[in-house]
C-alpha cells in the first residue's frame, strides 16, 4: 500500500497499489494451462452452412458426436458446470421466448447481440471463460443471426452439450460423477 497526498484524500490515506502483471494476465488459467488440442474444436463440433441436412431434419451430430465432443472439449479446458449453465440460461432468456413465438426473431437477434457480448465476450476478455468456448461461438454466430430456425438449432445443440457435460463440479460426498 502507498500513501499519498493529494487533493481529496487526508495524510495517510491509503491508495491502491500499482500492480504490474504478466502478459498472460487475464486468460483463464485452465485454459491457458490446456494443451492446443483441449483449445481447438474437433470438425464435429462446427457447423458452417446450417445445424439442418438435406432433409430438412437436423443434423445427428447435433444430438451425439458433435454435442459430446464440444462438452468434452469445454470440460478439458476448465469451463465449470455452473459456468456453462449460465451460458444456456442466458441463451434460453430469449430462445424460449422465440420458440413460443413471444417475441420476434429481430429481437432475438438483439438480445443475442447483448448475450454474446456480456456472457462470451466479456466473460472470455476477464480471463473467467475459456477461449475454446468464445471460438465456438464466434464459429456459429453468423449462422445463428441467419433466421429463426438456425437459432432454435443452435439451442438445441447447445442444450445438448449442456446435457452431455454434466455436473463436473460436485465433490465425492454429494455425488462425484467425474
Amino acid at each position: 500500500m502507498q500513501s499519498e497526498e493529494a487533493p481529496g484524500r487526508t495524510p495517510g490515506e491509503s491508495q491502491a497499489s500499482r500492480v504490474i502483471l504478466p502478459s498472460s494476465a487475464g486468460h483463464h488459467p485452465s485454459a491457458g494451462a490446456a494443451s492446443a488440442s483441449h483449445r481447438s474444436l474437433p470438425p464435429e463440433c462446427i457447423f458452417t452452412t446450417s445445424f439442418y441436412d438435406q432433409s430438412g431434419y437436423l443434423r445427428e451430430e447435433i444430438f451425439y458426436t458433435g454435442a459430446q465432443k464440444a462438452a468434452d472439449t469445454f470440460r478439458r479446458a476448465g469451463l465449470k458446470s455452473s459456468q456453462l449453465r449460465q451460458i444456456y440460461a442466458g441463451f434460453l432468456s430469449f430462445a424460449g421466448p422465440l420458440r413460443e413465438g413471444r417475441i420476434p426473431f429481430e429481437q432475438a437477434r438483439e438480445r443475442f447481440g447483448s448475450f454474446y457480448c456480456e456472457r462470451i465476450v466479456r466473460q472470455f476478455q476477464r480471463g473467467i471463460l475459456p477461449e475454446v468456448v468464445k471460438t465456438f461461438f464466434d464459429l456459429h454466430r453468423d449462422l445463428i443471426l441467419s433466421n429463426t430456425q438456425e437459432m432454435l438449432a443452435f439451442f438445441r445443440y447447445l442444450t445438448n452439450i449442456y446435457c452431455y457435460f454434466g455436473e463436473s463440479e460436485r465433490t465425492p460426498d454429494r455425488g462425484f460423477r467425474r
